[in-house]
C-alpha cells in the first residue's frame, strides 16, 4: 500500500474563497459556519479517486487479499456487510483466473466508501492568487476569508466530543503521476488513507492547499468563535452593494479583523490588497 510521511507546516492564516451570491458561503460570515463537504462534490474527477491496482496481482494475490479485506478489523473503515455480500455473490461461481469482473467492483465500493466516510474543509495559504480568485470568488466578485490556524484547529478541538467527529489535517501534495496502490496484503488503515486524501494532480499546484478532514462524516457544519476570523478580503470586481453588507456584518461581528479591498497592481500580473 502506498504510503507517505505526512510532515505539516501550517501558514499561520489560512484561507477560503467565497461568493456572496451563494446563501450556503454567506454563512460562513453571518453564522460562522464551515462546511465539511463530501469529495463526491469535488470538481476534479481525479481528487480521492487514484485507482486501487488490483489489476498488478495475480488471481492468487488478489484473491488472498479478498479473504483478508473481509477478515482485517482495519478494512471496516473502507467496506461494510452490504458491499462484504455483493463482493461474494460476484465471486461466487466465477472462473479463479479471471479477476477482471471484480476490479471495477471493488475499486467503485471503496472510492464511494470514502466518499461515505470523510468530510473535507479545504483552504488556502495565498490570499492574493489570481487564479483562486477566478475560479472559486465568482471572477473576483467574491470575498476571502483569513482565519487564524491556530485558534481554528483549537476551536475544532474544543467541537469534537460534543459534534461526534474526529479530524486530521493535511497538506497537499501535487504529483506528475498516480503513486501505485498494489494492495496485496488486506492492510487499509487510516493513516494510508489520509496520504491518499492529500494527493493531487500538478496541475492543481496553485491552489497550495491545505485540507481539515473529518475522519468519521460529511456534510455537515460547525459553528466557529468569531475570533478565528483575522482577515476579510474584498475581491476586484465585487459589487458595492455586497461590499457594504460585509463591511457591516464585520464591524459587528468581527471588529477585530482587519478588512482589505483587492486590486490590480500597475507593476505586473498581481493583486494588491489596500487596507479598509
Amino acid at each position: 500500500m502506498y504510503s507517505e510521511k505526512l510532515n505539516i507546516s501550517f501558514p499561520k492564516t489560512l484561507y477560503k474563497y467565497r461568493y456572496w451570491e451563494n446563501f450556503e458561503h454567506k454563512k460562513m460570515l453571518t453564522d460562522n459556519e464551515l462546511f465539511f463537504t463530501s469529495p463526491k462534490k469535488f470538481n476534479d474527477p481525479f481528487d480521492i479517486n487514484i485507482p486501487f491496482r488490483f489489476d498488478k496481482l495475480s488471481s492468487e494475490e488478489f484473491y488472498n487479499y479478498l479473504e483478508k479485506y473481509f477478515d482485517n478489523e482495519t478494512d471496516k473503515i473502507l467496506v461494510n456487510e452490504t458491499d462484504k455480500i455483493k463482493i461474494k455473490e460476484v465471486i461466487s461461481g466465477t472462473d479463479l483466473n479471471k479477476i477482471e469482473p471484480f476490479i471495477h467492483l471493488l475499486s467503485e465500493i471503496q472510492y464511494n466508501a470514502v466518499c461515505d466516510i470523510f468530510g473535507i474543509f479545504s483552504l488556502a495559504s495565498k490570499r492574493d492568487n489570481i487564479l483562486m480568485w477566478s475560479h472559486y470568488s465568482n471572477c473576483h466578485q467574491g470575498f476571502c476569508i483569513g482565519f487564524d490556524f491556530s485558534k481554528l484547529e483549537g476551536n475544532i478541538i474544543a467541537q469534537q466530543k460534543r459534534i461526534g467527529f474526529k479530524f486530521s489535517t493535511v497538506q497537499m501534495q501535487y504529483k506528475e503521476n498516480y503513486p501505485e496502490l498494489i494492495l496485496s496484503n488486506g492492510n487499509i488503515n487510516l493513516q494510508n488513507l489520509l496520504a491518499l486524501l492529500s494527493i493531487k494532480s500538478i496541475l492543481w499546484k496553485y491552489e497550495e492547499e491545505f485540507r481539515i478532514i473529518s475522519t468519521n462524516k460529511n456534510d455537515f457544519s460547525i459553528n466557529v468563535d468569531s475570533n478565528i476570523v483575522s482577515e476579510i478580503i474584498l475581491g476586484l470586481r465585487m459589487p458595492s452593494n455586497h461590499k457594504k453588507e460585509i463591511i457591516n456584518i464585520a464591524s459587528k461581528k468581527f471588529p477585530h479583523a482587519k478588512i482589505y479591498q483587492a486590486k490590480k497592481s500597475i507593476d505586473g500580473f498581481k493583486l494588491e490588497l489596500e487596507l479598509v
